[in-house]
């Protein structure tokens, strides 16, 4: 069930934004290209604090596995600090460098002044984006995959997909309006996970990681 958990999770992320760039191709040439440059970036960027998300889950696990609270808090703050240096260096480059990250990919005026105003909501959304993927990880590290799934799935698309589409058509914010639309998903997003990680009650999950392991059958060692 974890690996199917687990893809739900990332196509509820690859549906959603997949479907806010489709929204992009009814607008304008320029909007559209925009677009494309914005997630392009946002997508390699993301790999640095998706991929700092991984051992924090390993991490948690194994501690709580051997009932070590105080590894497990001492993980927590260490992947606190660099989660936080990651929110403050990227985001802050994002915006002060906005036109010329716009620049790498395209040389249309337009596009840059466009994609760079996209760059200034991103550049805080992804603030928002990397302390969700801190959450995410330990909760996964706690065994609740399901939980982060879920509303993974959920919150892209009965909120990002929705809001997106009223914010560009029906009130005329045009592509703004979709990076608000997506502004919106992760930082509810990352309120919802935080929550769930606020209201952990670490009893009840080293209980459930110990039944867990009860009833894994013992392996046959030859002598």
């Amino acid at each position: 069930m974890l690996c199917i958990y687990s893809g739900i999770q990332h196509y509820g992320d690859y549906i959603g934004y997949e479907v806010v760039t489709l929204y992009g191709a009814f607008l304008n040439v320029e909007s559209f290209i925009a677009t494309i440059v914005v997630l392009n970036y946002a997508n390699l960027v993301s790999y640095i604090y998706v991929g700092c998300a991984y051992p924090l889950s390993h991490f948690i696990g194994y501690f709580l596995g051997l009932r070590n609270f105080k590894m497990y808090y001492y993980v927590i703050e260490i992947f606190f600090r660099i989660f936080f240096s990651l929110a403050v260096i990227i985001g802050f480059c994002t915006i002060y460098f906005a036109r010329e990250i716009a620049s790498l990919y395209t040389g249309n005026p337009e596009v840059i002044t466009l994609a760079a105003s996209l760059f200034y909501i991103w550049g805080v959304g992804i603030v928002f984006d990397i302390f969700n993927m801190k959450f995410q990880g330990i909760l996964r590290g706690v065994g609740k995959q399901k939980i982060v799934s879920i509303w993974n799935l959920t919150i892209s698309f009965f909120w990002m997909i929705p809001i997106s589409y009223l914010l560009c058509f029906t009130f005329e914010y045009g592509i703004i309006g979709l990076y608000l639309g997506c502004f919106s998903y992760v930082s509810f997003l990352c309120f919802i996970n935080w929550f769930y990680y606020a209201t952990l009650d670490l009893n009840e999950v080293v209980k459930v990681l110990s039944s867990a392991n009860d009833d894994e059958p013992e392996l046959a060692i030859n002598d």
